[in-house]
């Protein structure tokens, strides 16, 4: 599992409010871009056809489209799957 104290910082600053409900409420977000160590965050979330719920954060270089991203599995853990 890939998980830093950064991206706990993420979930506890951002994490919070519209991101919370609507994983609680099972609904569509996207947050605004923020600034996160230098690079462009966003928390997402979604939810499935099989009533899953998927959520999870970009980390991506400044205005490029490309970095890091991670999937939220659990309440507070996120796993890197993909960097471009």
């Amino acid at each position: 599992m890939y998980q830093t104290e950064h991206h706990r910082e993420v979930l506890r600053l951002h994490g919070d409010g519209m991101f919370q409900g609507s994983l609680q409420e099972e609904e569509k977000y996207s947050s605004y871009r923020f600034d996160f160590c230098g690079y462009d965050g966003t928390l997402w979330c979604e939810p499935r056809e099989d009533g899953d719920m998927a959520a999870g954060f970009m980390k991506e270089y400044r205005n490029t489209g490309n970095g890091y991203y991670y999937l939220l599995i659990n309440d507070n853990t996120m796993i890197g799957y993909d960097i471009d």
